[in-house]
């Protein structure tokens, strides 16, 4: 199970890169909507389904097997935030398709800052989930194998999301203030 929701998150990893890079060429102007989007987000919502049940499955069989969760203390704020994101990204996953399906029957100001609002929202819960999960991810995969390593990918790894966030926001602001 555990190779299962390592995979399956390497798979949204990549797959939600690719989606945010081609909603920011579309936000861009350089590419209309069209199938590829639609194809990249739904192969990303099916992958991502498979990651968060597998995930919620494998988080309740540990709590079982470890009542207290005293297992691995240091490691616990981690999870608490990894587990919390995951729940919410789940949430706004649903919030996205229906923020992008009302977008295409709705237009005016208030509506586009709710829009706006939800994806920023969105992709801040996923940033943060990919913050905590990415760096144990290159830990189980072996790319990370020393100690000292991990606090300077954890730093890369933010670095890296919060520029995607500000890319991606800045793109989608500039799309809808024109």
């Amino acid at each position: 199970m555990k190779k299962i929701v390592a995979i399956s998150g390497a798979l949204s990893t990549l797959f939600f890169l690719i989606h945010l890079i081609v909603a920011c060429i579309y936000y861009a102007g350089i590419m209309p909507y069209g199938y590829i989007h639609m194809t990249i987000g739904g192969i990303l919502s099916i992958v991502m389904s498979v990651h968060m049940l597998s995930a919620i499955f494998l988080m309740v069989k540990n709590r079982q097997r470890d009542k207290q969760a005293k297992q691995y203390p240091q490691l616990n704020m981690g999870t608490v935030i990894q587990s919390a994101t995951g729940i919410f990204t789940g949430i706004f996953l649903l919030v996205h398709i229906l923020v992008i399906e009302l977008s295409k029957r709705i237009d005016g100001t208030v509506f586009n800052i709710i829009y706006v609002s939800a994806e920023f929202l969105f992709l801040l819960t996923v940033g943060l989930h990919m913050a905590i999960s990415v760096p144990k991810l290159f830990i189980s995969m072996g790319v990370i194998k020393k100690r000292e390593n991990y606090p300077l990918f954890i730093r890369g790894t933010y670095v890296f999301l919060a520029l995607v966030l500000v890319m991606y926001m800045g793109s989608q602001i500039m799309f809808w203030a024109a």
